[in-house]
């Protein structure tokens, strides 16, 4: 208000700024809070222009409007516009703060999804007594459940990033040819194998490869 006085008054061409603590209102308290902004704004521009049009107060000149006289309608005029423009930024920021706050709760929800599908995924690996190992295309070991572990011989933070050559299956063929491929294409092996456990152990298993692929087809 002190910034739309000392630059004009009626003539200001900053009436524009009320709509920051309207938008501010809206988008960081509430609906009703942005509302309450904008009538608060209303009622001290309707204020200001009021008394420079009845100079109860010294006018500040702007070189452009110098000893011109104020018109009332005018004065009417340029408070109901930028009255209405306030209350219409209450509602458009009030909607766009309605629909940031419904996408992060929509966000929020998929979060929590994500992070019980991901609990559901590890539990179910985890605890199924099959083993599971999962190779990068590398051929590191990106993750193993409990039962292939066991199979193994080795603790799952001996088994991190460690390639499947330090693995009992270091002598299985498919793995060798697949990884010595520049551009390896794999539909899928079943086998039964006999490998040594890092005890020595001979150990017979029946193992199963499979690729892992993106939705458009791509080896990861």
């Amino acid at each position: 208000t002190a910034l739309i006085h000392y630059t004009g008054g009626i003539e200001s061409i900053f009436a524009f700024v009320f709509i920051f603590p309207v938008l501010a209102a809206a988008m960081c308290v509430s609906r009703r809070s942005s509302f309450l902004v904008a009538g608060a704004s209303s009622i001290l521009y309707s204020v200001l222009t009021n008394i420079q049009l009845h100079e109860l107060i010294q006018r500040v000149e702007l070189w452009s409007a110098a000893g011109l006289a104020i018109d009332p309608a005018y004065t009417i005029f340029r408070t109901f516009v930028n009255s209405v423009a306030f209350f219409l930024e209450a509602v458009l920021g009030s909607n766009l703060a309605g629909r940031l706050k419904e996408a992060r709760r929509e966000v929020e929800k998929q979060r929590t999804d994500i992070r019980n599908l991901r609990t559901l995924h590890r539990e179910i690996v985890e605890n199924i007594p099959s083993g599971i190992i999962t190779l990068d295309l590398k051929g590191r070991i990106v993750s193993c459940n409990r039962s292939a572990q066991k199979i193994i011989g080795l603790g799952a933070d001996e088994m991190q990033v460690r390639s499947w050559r330090h693995t009992p299956f270091r002598e299985i063929k498919v793995l060798e040819e697949f990884f010595s491929t520049p551009t390896p294409t794999f539909s899928g092996l079943s086998q039964e194998i006999e490998v040594r456990r890092e005890d020595g152990d001979p150990i017979p298993i029946g193992i199963t490869f499979a690729p892992l692929r993106l939705p458009e087809g791509v080896l990861v």
